[in-house]
């Protein structure tokens, strides 16, 4: 669904959350045009769209979920409201974007440090090995500008 109002692109963004409802019949986003327009609200020109987006990305399995949530990150990372949607949608792929996001510290959007920041301490919290090491990885980039402040 293509509008120009705002409130009907959100409509769209929720809709797979509606299958989450158990008096809801549960629908199918299998089909890609569905899948496509999902991914694409990520970069709406609406913050509420993009948040609730956010949200969304995190009921569903999509190829793309994890660029569309750094997209989201770039743009809105400075409302908190949206990071707690980016940190509850990210799941176990913590990590992958982390490694998306790490390299555009410094020249990115305010709030971005902070969400890279809270999701860092949040691999090292749980302790796993390889994780750990694909972060430290990730701010060892030659591309990380200031990797020393980051630890």
């Amino acid at each position: 669904m293509k509008s120009n109002r705002p409130i009907l692109r959100l409509l769209m963004a929720a809709i797979p959350m509606l299958s989450m409802s158990p008096s809801i019949p549960s629908w199918s986003i299998d089909h890609e045009g569905i899948q496509e327009r999902i991914l694409q609200l990520a970069d709406d020109p609406d913050p509420r769209v993009r948040f609730q987006a956010a949200l969304t990305l995190g009921e569903v399995d999509l190829p793309g979920r994890i660029e569309a949530l750094a997209g989201i990150a770039r743009k809105d990372a400075a409302d908190p409201w949206v990071r707690r949607a980016i940190l509850s949608s990210i799941g176990s792929d913590t990590v992958e974007f982390l490694e998306i996001l790490i390299p555009e510290v410094g020249d990115s959007t305010e709030g971005i440090d902070s969400l890279i920041e809270e999701l860092s301490k949040l691999v090292g919290t749980k302790g796993q090995t390889e994780d750990i090491r694909r972060l430290l990885a990730a701010i060892g980039q030659p591309s990380v500008k200031e990797p020393v402040q980051m630890l």
